[in-house]
This record gives structure tokens, C-alpha cells and sequence, in this order.
């Protein structure tokens, strides 16, 4: 299991003119098997709660910028969550 800090952000802007990170926070520590990919990622946020059940995959964009970071997207492109692997 690899385990990964969740952090939440607070970000300013509209879709329009784009988003600035104002502040982030903990959020707390998931944990996904290896190997892992873009949708291990969001089963386990959706299975620890980070994601409401009514929403899907498809509503929420995941990237992958390392192997240790990963980005997480609203379907509008606002940034909700950065989630990087514990060292």
C-alpha cells in the first residue's frame, strides 16, 4: 500500500478567467494498493468520503503529474484537492 497526504484547496477565480489557489489543507491520509492509476485514486477518495456517492468519474478530472503528484479537478476545471504520496 502506498499511502498519500490529501490536501483540500481554497482556490479564487471562475472558469472564465481561471483559478488561484488561495490556502490548502490537510484533509487527512488515503492509502492505495500498488500499482496505481487515476482511478484507484478516486475509488479510495470516494470511498473515504472526500466525494459525495452521487458523483462519477466522469465529473471529476484526475492528473498525474509525477508519480507522486496528483491534481484533482471539478467538472468545471476548479481545483479541489492535491494529493501527494507520503515519503
Amino acid at each position: 500500500m502506498t499511502a498519500f497526504t490529501v490536501m483540500s484547496l481554497d482556490v479564487w477565480g471562475n472558469q472564465r478567467d481561471g483559478y488561484e489557489v488561495n490556502d490548502q489543507y490537510d484533509a487527512g491520509t488515503i492509502e492505495v494498493q500498488e500499482p496505481w492509476d487515476q482511478e484507484d485514486i478516486f475509488r479510495v477518495l470516494k470511498a473515504e468520503g472526500y466525494f459525495k456517492r452521487r458523483i462519477q468519474r466522469r465529473s471529476v478530472e484526475i492528473e498525474v503529474q509525477d508519480d507522486d503528484v496528483v491534481l484533482v479537478n471539478d467538472r468545471q476545471g476548479r481545483p479541489v484537492y492535491t494529493v501527494w504520496r507520503k515519503p
